[in-house]
């Protein structure tokens, strides 16, 4: 999944992908930053709705959207991912 930099104290990156059998649903990934000896670590959470996906895309603390509205939520089942770094943002 391609994931887009964005600026954060606590998301380093995410990318969302539609679900093939309901667009309307996809699959969040997340890519957290390095905290002191811990390294950045990546989660994708599933049954993500597209218009929670837009919210997070969009809100101003993307960090405070997520810990409010995603994490620790039963609806959206995570699973730690290999940390990949985020592709480069396009000028």
């Amino acid at each position: 999944m391609q994931r887009i930099p964005v600026e954060s104290s606590l998301i380093a990156s995410h990318g969302w992908e539609a679900s093939a059998e309901d667009p309307t649903v996809g699959t969040l990934e997340v890519e957290f930053k390095a905290k002191g000896k811990s390294p950045a670590s990546v989660y994708r959470y599933a049954n993500v709705p597209a218009s929670l996906w837009e919210e997070h895309s969009n809100a101003d603390s993307k960090g405070s959207h997520f810990l409010k509205n995603i994490k620790g939520k039963a609806e959206y089942p995570h699973t730690k991912q290999p940390a990949e770094p985020a592709e480069p943002k396009e000028s």
